[in-house]
């Protein structure tokens, strides 16, 4: 069996425009990416045969991972509630791009297509 390797412990980044204003999106650390899964279990009320029967407020799970992963021009972390005021569809495009580039794949069952 091969070693893993890990050549660098740099964050992957890219940059994003919200208007003229550039912004750095970063790949979720590990204490972000616990943050969102804790949030996402939080949301979760486990039936009795240990499958989520109830799912609620899953939709602060998105912005809160954006706010943990979006920086502005200075390299300040956006807070939440500047995350909250933007349109949905860019809170969604900038999650789902988070999401792949941290390999942070995981459903709640019942929220697929999120």
């Amino acid at each position: 069996m091969e070693p893993l390797r890990f050549d660098t412990f740099e964050l992957h980044q890219e940059t994003v425009y919200l208007g003229d204003r550039e912004y750095t999106l970063r790949e979720a650390s590990s204490g972000a990416a616990t943050r969102y899964r804790n949030a996402l279990l939080e949301c979760a009320t486990i039936g009795p045969d240990g499958k989520p029967s109830k799912l609620s407020g899953m939709a602060s799970v998105e912005p809160l991972l954006v706010s943990l992963c979006l920086f502005d021009p200075e390299g300040k972390l956006v807070p939440l509630k500047v995350v909250e005021d933007l349109p949905a569809r860019i809170v969604k495009s900038l999650f789902n791009r988070i999401k792949e580039i941290s390999d942070l794949d995981e459903e709640v069952e019942g929220d697929e297509g999120n």
